[in-house]
């Protein structure tokens, strides 16, 4: 877990988890959590030319999460996975809708053996419906698909 909050710069200097990828590079698992999600620009533009990135790329690192921004995305870039958290009580922002990212909620991990399921769960009423989703149903702005008509941005 890296502690970015104060800065979107991570100084090569400051990444107390390069040392931990070397030591582990024989793990089949691999995730770097962080506060703040400074790869969003990068990975939206589709560069791999970041170090954040190059890092990840190099020690088999397969998920790169964060929160910060309160707002569901889910983003892929030459094999490595990037996620933006929902909120977990913190504001939401722009259009508040569900649809956009925008929600209270959570994620449940449960790791077997090489691969990673995630479910993305929304608190339930009075701060959501309580939908369930997985981490595929997200993309890069907001949810990818959904049966239902569009929702009431949340308060």
């Amino acid at each position: 877990m890296l502690d970015n909050s104060r800065s979107t710069n991570w100084p090569r200097r400051n990444w107390p988890f390069g040392d931990d990828l070397k030591a582990h590079a024989g793990q089949p698992l691999k995730i770097i959590v962080s506060h703040r999600p400074s790869w969003l620009v990068n990975v939206a533009l589709r560069n791999p030319k970041f170090a954040l990135h190059q890092l990840a790329r190099r020690y088999g690192v397969q998920y790169v999460i964060a929160g910060h921004l309160h707002q569901m995305l889910h983003l892929a870039l030459d094999g490595v996975t990037y996620v933006s958290m929902p909120s977990s009580g913190g504001h939401l922002r722009l259009s508040g809708a569900y649809e956009d990212g925008w929600f209270f909620g959570y994620a449940m991990v449960v790791v077997h053996g090489n691969s990673v399921d995630f479910r993305i769960q929304e608190l339930g009423s009075p701060h959501g419906e309580g939908r369930t989703t997985k981490l595929t149903d997200w993309g890069m702005a907001g949810l990818v698909k959904s049966d239902r008509p569009k929702s009431t941005p949340a308060k």
